[in-house]
């Protein structure tokens, strides 16, 4: 696995293609991408068919998204705000 801090060394743009799933983590993982995007609105609408304007509550349903970051061996950037009541 590369170490997130080289990746992002130096500004370029960088092809992070979006799991919100173990499913598309999965097929994303075999992809040879350099990183993996995670977005709290797309697990959020994945798991739980709402996100956004009905967020749900963490405290609720736990975090869909615990454990996708030791399931791939690209590294994973992880945004659990939108659809997660910040």
């Amino acid at each position: 696995m590369a170490s997130l801090n080289g990746v992002l060394s130096e500004p370029r743009v960088i092809i992070a293609p979006g799991v919100f799933d173990m499913v598309s983590l999965k097929l994303a993982d075999q992809g040879g991408f350099e990183l993996l995007y995670m977005t709290g609105f797309g697990v959020a609408a994945s798991h739980f068919g709402r996100a956004g304007r009905r967020p749900c509550d963490l405290q609720r349903y736990g975090w869909p998204g615990r454990g996708y970051g030791g399931a791939a061996k690209t590294s994973l950037i992880a945004d659990g705000d939108t659809g997660f009541a910040g």
